[in-house]
């Protein structure tokens, strides 16, 4: 910005304009890491170990943690699933067994969770989806399922 020499009034005018976004930019980024460092310090009093999965970063795993709060009020993951809007609903009629795509739930919480799906499926690295192909690998016709991932607890 010091290099620049207005010829004209309109000039010098867009410079001052210029000058001013810079100044206001520098002041949004130096608040975003402010932010981000009391996210860390929170996410490290909390002692959660979200920040150790693939594709969950600081500020995600704060979102998850704030829209969950205490995980224990969740019996079971389909209870969680059930609430996130990730269990499919059963629309079944008769003898004709469908299910439908749940559009209910806590979409914020669910979008999180599809970042996090995406980023993993994305990675090449370890991940959710090295996990699917190992237990579709290692699945036989009794298991019925593909299982569950086999990595450490959560700790949320």
């Amino acid at each position: 910005m010091k290099g620049i020499r207005p010829i004209t009034a309109t000039d010098n005018c867009r410079r001052d304009i210029a000058r001013d976004l810079l100044a206001h930019l520098r002041r949004l980024d130096r608040q975003a890491k402010a932010n981000e460092a009391q996210i860390r310090d929170a996410l490290a009093a909390s002692q959660t170990t979200l920040t150790s999965l693939p594709g969950l970063g600081t500020v995600l795993a704060a979102r998850i943690l704030g829209h969950i709060g205490d995980i224990d009020r969740f019996p079971t993951e389909h209870h969680f699933a059930g609430y996130v809007g990730a269990a499919p609903l059963d629309a079944s009629s008769g003898k004709n067994i469908r299910h439908r795509l749940n559009t209910g739930g806590n979409r914020a919480l669910n979008s999180a969770l599809h970042i996090i799906a995406v980023c993993q499926i994305r990675n090449p690295g370890r991940g959710w989806r090295n996990e699917c192909m190992y237990a579709r690998s290692t699945m036989t016709r009794a298991d019925g399922y593909y299982g569950s991932s086999a990595g450490a607890p959560v700790r949320w």
